[in-house]
């Protein structure tokens, strides 16, 4: 199941390597139209700086418990000086970042009027890594490597990427036998020739191939490539794997409701190279990555996903039933500790004034999860489907005879 998939992930160091972009978001809303053109008037409110490009990958993998190492290479100016201290701000390690005399780092301001991006104004200007700012990363390659368990690779075509410093981050990474996960950019996959995991779009699949079907181009980017898997990110038709041995999965789309798509898959680049470095398969991680863009989806800009967030996804889309042993339990609450969470101890033959109680009680902290528990491993069966059928109760344990909570954590007992 998905939530001992979850359980497996614990905290490894990943190497993020790519390019650099500051996010600005600008903050307001819209009563009115401009008498001057036929524009919406912004009435600003607010505005926020985040990592943008291979930045959010790494400051996502930090929310996952992941310590994070970032290379890549910032202007000379101030917003190359922020986007190091948001880096930093968020606990990711910029000893591999260098600084390239002349060169703009690119800067994406977003202005947003409720949930509605209205305009995006690129700042950029981009240009091939330097020899000296190459020679620099390259010199201190190996010793970012000490202790990496995975390597993320995010390419967003600004430059960073060089043939000759890609073509060294997979040489060490395949001599260690260290994965990588590639994000790919433009139409030369062959840069890429030596990762493990391949993750393009559909659209991006398309333009590289001369098949005119997402499974024919995965054949042939295989084929010319060779990546061990072929990850196509296919929008609402969700997520497909494509194996070097001719395997094909396909994992449908998780949400229901979209709100802004800007990071998902920085989202689930993260999530994979989490798993990854976890020891968990790519087939088992990819169901883990699908549940985190999710989560992503549905916030507004670039969303850093914990597994707490995971966690808490999977509660709240249970389909068979809210009703876990002991085993499950653990496993969820394991990512669930930093959450608020209401246990109510249930007794093994509760009376109906006690139920009134626990539905109560369920309703009253309906913003919180609300978790009833039973200590005795064997519980009525038609007793655990009355309780879990209470809407604002996420979850109906039995077997739990001890656990520690944190200080956030409400005990009740009924």
């Amino acid at each position: 199941m998905v939530e001992s998939t979850l359980s497996k992930i614990v905290p490894k160091t990943v190497l993020v390597i790519g390019d650099p972009i500051v996010d600005r978001y600008v903050w307001g809303h819209v009563d009115r139209i401009s008498p001057e053109a036929p524009v919406p008037v912004v009435r600003y409110h607010s505005e926020q700086e985040r990592a943008g490009g291979a930045g959010n990958p790494a400051v996502n993998l930090v929310a996952l418990g992941m310590t994070t190492r970032f290379v890549g290479r910032v202007g000379d100016d101030l917003s190359g000086q922020r986007f190091i201290e948001l880096l930093q701000k968020e606990g990711v390690d910029t000893s591999g970042v260098v600084v390239q005399q002349g060169s703009i780092t690119p800067t994406k301001t977003r202005v947003i009027a409720g949930s509605q991006q209205l305009l995006r104004i690129d700042n950029e200007l981009p240009q091939v890594l330097s020899q000296s700012c190459e020679e620099q990363i390259l010199d201190q390659l190996e010793e970012l490597f000490v202790d990496v368990s995975c390597v993320a690779i995010s390419d967003y075509a600004k430059g960073t990427l060089s043939d000759r410093l890609l073509k060294k981050v997979f040489e060490l990474s395949n001599e260690r036998g260290i994965p990588t996960i590639t994000d790919p950019k433009g139409t030369d996959f062959k840069k890429y020739t030596g990762t493990t995991v391949l993750k393009p779009n559909a659209r991006e699949t398309l333009q590289v191939s001369t098949r005119s079907s997402i499974e024919e181009a995965a054949e042939e980017i295989l084929e010319t490539v060779g990546p061990q898997v072929l990850m196509v990110t296919r929008s609402e038709e969700g997520i497909s794997l494509f194996f070097s041995d001719k395997r094909v999965l396909h994992f449908p789309v998780f949400s229901e409701q979209v709100c802004d798509v800007t990071g998902a898959g920085d989202t689930v680049l993260a999530t994979m190279c989490a798993a990854l470095a976890s020891g968990i398969a790519v087939d088992e991680a990819v169901v883990l990555a699908n549940i985190a863009a999710s989560c992503a989806i549905k916030k507004i800009g670039c969303a850093r996903i914990s597994l707490a967030d995971i966690a808490e996804r999977i509660v709240d889309t249970q389909t068979e039933s809210k009703v876990c042993s002991k085993e499950r339990f653990e496993q969820l609450f394991s990512a669930l500790r930093k959450e608020k969470v209401v246990m109510v101890r249930m007794p093994s033959q509760p009376s109906m004034l006690q139920l009134l109680s626990l539905s109560q009680t369920a309703k009253k902290f309906e913003s919180n999860k609300v978790i009833a528990y039973f200590e005795e491993k064997e519980v009525d069966e038609k007793l655990l489907e009355l309780i879990s059928s209470l809407q604002s109760l996420h979850l109906v344990a039995h077997g739990v005879e001890s656990f520690s909570p944190d200080d956030s954590h409400l005990m009740i007992k009924l």
